[in-house]
C-alpha cells in the first residue's frame, strides 16, 4: 500500500514481507541514505514514510535504494 501528499510518501509492506525483515538492518540502511525517513510496526506491517520536502534527489532514487537493500 502506498499513500503520497504532498509532504510525505508512506509505503506499507506487506504481513509476509515484514516478517522476514530485520528491522535493525531495515532502520540502518534508511538513516545511512537520509535522516527524512521515518520507520514504525503497525498491526503487524512495516511502515516506512519518507518525507520528501528538502531532499536532494528525486524520493523514488531513496525508496527504490532503501527496499533494494533489504528486500
Amino acid at each position: 500500500k502506498v499513500v503520497q501528499t504532498d509532504r510525505m510518501i508512506s509505503v506499507t509492506l506487506p504481513m509476509d514481507v515484514s516478517n522476514t525483515i530485520k528491522g535493525d538492518k531495515l532502520l540502518i540502511e534508511a538513516m545511512s541514505l537520509t535522516k527524512y525517513f521515518n520507520i514504525k510496526y503497525e498491526n503487524k506491517c512495516i511502515v516506512i514514510t519518507l518525507y520528501i520536502n528538502n531532499l536532494d534527489k528525486h524520493f523514488i532514487f531513496y525508496l527504490v535504494t532503501l527496499l533494494e537493500k533489504i528486500l
